[in-house]
């Protein structure tokens, strides 16, 4: 036969295509699993930061207001600090007629014995987790 045998044989080929194509496929699916993971962290913490800006705003706002000046409305979930209202519109929640956020579910507002109790709610995001932040503010007399 020949003496000078240099280069692959087809079985060497196919063999050597079959393990480029596993590894390619095991390093796509890495891939996609990181790129669908991020996808996922970025909503969530896109809702939580809606509804961190939101109570932040509210509580802010409420501190800063004389305690005879704090209205609340409980049946349409509204609260009046002079003459700044909050209310939300599912899904928008309003500062006077400026959309704060397009992601609240639900806001609870309650008052009692010289304290305001505060719940904010996220919409449901693309894996039904929902972000909740809740707190108690005690009106200065």
């Amino acid at each position: 036969m020949f003496k000078n045998e240099k280069g692959m044989t087809l079985v060497e080929l196919l063999a050597a295509l079959a393990l480029m194509s596993i590894i390619i496929a095991l390093i796509g699916s890495a891939h996609i699993f990181g790129q669908k993971q991020y996808r996922n962290q970025t909503e969530e913490i896109n809702y939580q930061e809606q509804v961190r800006y939101v109570m932040a705003t509210i509580t802010k706002e409420i501190r800063s207001t004389e305690s005879d000046k704090v209205m609340i409305t409980n049946e349409i979930n509204k609260i009046t600090l002079g003459t700044t209202s909050y209310k939300l519109d599912q899904p928008n929640f309003y500062k006077n007629s400026t959309v704060l956020s397009d992601k609240i579910s639900n806001f609870i507002i309650n008052e009692e014995d010289g304290k305001i109790e505060v719940s904010i709610s996220s919409l449901p995001n693309r894996n039904g987790k929902i972000e909740t932040l809740s707190t108690v503010i005690y009106l200065r007399e």
